[in-house]
């Protein structure tokens, strides 16, 4: 269960449920030992390759035997695709992404400041204490987090806004436009590289890396995690998290870079 659960309690059709906690009293992905810990099983493909994983009934207190697949390849020359398919014999939270930290500049130790920013969104999701959601949709008009036009990151980072002091930065989930495309485009002015994300989900995290730990350096990379939204569980108004058997949980991701 990717990003956070507000202490890792949440009711599933009348019974409560309490998941593993290792975030100061939250669940963040997963739990203690979330899938990002463990053995998947890989597959070569002709396009990449096929990781499988089979998460057992209680795994970090989540109800369910949960059954995933996950394949990662090259759709072109300049894209890398990777498509989720998961199906569970009970009723289950479930959303799944990819951390994967971006530098576009080409050089050694260089940071993301300068790096060009756009997302089609029209909200975020704000934040309380320990980056759990409010429930609430903030639009992103007139703040800091609008970037429905490219900016640097840096000057995102050199707003005053209550969201940006309280993350300690950029860690927030924004609210994906239905169907634009690109959701997430990213430029690096140093290098001329640009990164699209094309996807199906209905959110994405950014975290601008300012708790990045040696051997790198504040905001050397950012993180861009297309997901659903986080604490899903716990806030009805947000877009269902749930899967139940004879459901299939299908997303995809599409990663494009290219040089001007």
């Amino acid at each position: 269960m990717a990003n956070r659960i507000a202490g890792g309690r949440f009711s599933l059709d009348g019974r409560s449920v309490q998941a593993s906690v290792n975030e100061g009293g939250n669940t963040l992905h997963g739990g203690a030992v979330g899938w990002s810990m463990r053995d998947w099983t890989l597959t070569e493909t002709p396009a990449g390759v096929r990781a499988e994983y089979v998460s057992p009934d209680g795994d970090m207190g989540f109800p369910g035997e949960v059954r995933v697949t996950a394949d990662i390849g090259f759709v072109a020359d300049d894209a890398v695709e990777i498509r989720y398919l998961a199906t569970a014999d009970r009723p289950t939270p479930l959303s799944l992404t990819h951390h994967l930290y971006f530098n576009l500049s080409g050089r050694s130790g260089a940071d993301v400041l300068d790096h060009d920013l756009s997302v089609a969104a029209k909200a975020i999701t704000p934040c309380g204490l320990g980056l759990i959601p409010t429930g609430a949709l903030m639009p992103v008009a007139g703040t800091a987090f609008d970037l429905r036009r490219a900016r640097s990151i840096g000057a995102v980072l050199a707003e005053p806004h209550p969201q940006l002091a309280l993350a300690g930065g950029l860690d927030h989930n924004f609210v994906l436009s239905s169907g634009a495309a690109p959701a997430v485009r990213l430029r690096s002015p140093d290098s001329g590289v640009t990164l699209e994300l094309h996807t199906d989900q209905p959110g994405v995290q950014l975290y601008a890396g300012q708790k990045m730990q040696p051997p790198w350096t504040p905001h050397q990379a950012l993180a861009i995690e297309p997901q659903d939204f986080p604490d899903a569980v716990n806030h009805p108004a947000f877009p269902s998290a749930i899967v139940r058997p004879g459901q299939a949980y299908r997303r995809r991701s599409l990663y494009r870079l290219f040089r001007d």
